[in-house]
């Protein structure tokens, strides 16, 4: 019977990746491998949930810690913390489980295992006041990154900005793609074409039909901008920053010869494993788009949608660093139009060439991904 520490080991990992690397949440599920099931998804709510509320959590712990920690001499400490605070107020976790479970894992820590009693003490505090000190905050203001409110205020205005980030403090459903219509698939609600919402519930690589690649996960809003493309058969597809490949198995399930680019090692497996599952074919490049594609156009990153930052509460957390120094994704795409209020939305060139979408409906993002038709004339 597990005692629930392999499951916190993973998700400090995890987290850790997330927050001190900028790693995406899914390029650290392989932690996962080898948990029992209950574990791994314990290991995975408890993650998700801490990034996904971690302003509020981030404001309750700060109210009982004297001193902002230094990263440097804290070594995990911080994120031991916000785990066992989203333990206790988030997750509903005993008191006596979750402080335990925090000094375990600060002392496998050559660094947090020097703050141990101030792990302590402050997650015994929150055990006992913590959730009046939560009730208190603005929790949808708290737990959305400033750089993102200011854009969803800038766009959708104040009530919209907050019905959005209200809808983010709640776990998003799960959306898969049939590779056909006829394919075998867990009990689901139908939304449109061959996108379903899972009702099923369990580890999603045992629900039927996955193993059998009939299936894969992917939001539904994430299959729009290739459902624009058309009739795709037969025609050459580029898809960049493409892990962890659904619109390249989207794509090459309607016939197209999809080349998918990915920067990340890691991520540009997670394509030919899901490739592999599927039975579909695409060609797989590992590569920097910059370093392939002959122009540039400024593009916002993935995590600017916010459906991207529903279903991954990881993107706008571990984009904060590189939004705080204005950096900006870039990808250079030929013959794109040469101004944002020609590119920004769905489009045809005049030479039968290519399309953009992005993943919102929102002016201030140029393009979070592009696929664009390779009939165009080539300069």
């Amino acid at each position: 019977m597990s005692t629930g520490l392999p499951a916190r080991n993973a998700a400090l990992a995890i987290l850790s990746g997330v927050l001190q690397k900028r790693r995406p949440l899914d390029a650290g599920l392989d932690h996962l491998a080898g948990l029992q099931t209950r574990d791994a998804g314990f290991a995975r709510a408890l993650v998700s949930e801490s990034l996904r509320h971690m302003g509020a959590l981030d404001a309750v712990l700060r109210k009982f810690i004297a001193k902002p920690l230094q990263p440097h001499k804290a070594g995990a400490t911080g994120e031991i913390l916000l785990l066992g605070a989203c333990e206790l107020l988030i997750l509903k976790v005993a008191p006596h489980a979750a402080v335990d479970a925090a000094n375990q894992l600060a002392a496998k820590d050559s660094k947090a295992v020097h703050f141990k009693p101030l792990i302590n003490a402050v997650l015994r505090k929150v055990a006992k006041e913590g959730e009046a000190v939560l009730s208190g905050l603005d929790r949808e203001r708290l737990s959305t990154p400033d750089w993102l409110w200011t854009r969803w205020m800038a766009q959708y205005g104040a009530g919209t900005a907050r019905l959005i980030a209200r809808a983010h403090q709640q776990a998003a459903p799960v959306d898969v793609v049939l590779k056909s219509p006829h394919a075998a698939v867990p009990e689901s609600d139908d939304l449109f074409g061959n996108v379903r919402r899972l009702k099923a519930e369990g580890r999603i690589e045992d629900l039927p039909g996955f193993a059998e690649g009939d299936w894969w996960v992917q939001d539904a809003a994430a299959t729009l901008p290739a459902l624009l493309l058309g009739d795709v058969t037969g025609k050459k597809v580029i898809d960049l920053c493409a892990a962890p490949g659904g619109k390249t198995m989207q794509l090459a399930a309607r016939g197209a010869k999809v080349t998918a680019v990915e920067i990340d090692a890691t991520r540009a497996e997670r394509i030919r494993e899901n490739l592999a599952r599927t039975k579909l074919d695409a060609e797989i490049v590992q590569s920097d788009p910059r370093q392939r594609l002959t122009r540039f156009w400024k593009a916002a990153p993935p995590w600017s949608s916010p459906a991207a930052s529903w279903s991954l509460p990881s993107a706008h957390w571990s984009a904060r660093k590189a939004r705080s120094r204005s950096r900006l994704f870039w990808i250079r795409i030929r013959n794109f139009p040469a101004r944002p209020s020609q590119q920004r939305n769905c489009s045809t060139t005049a030479n039968g060439s290519h399309r953009t979408a992005t993943c919102a409906p929102c002016p201030a993002i140029w393009v979070t991904k592009a696929a664009w038709m390779d009939s165009m004339r080539r300069a």
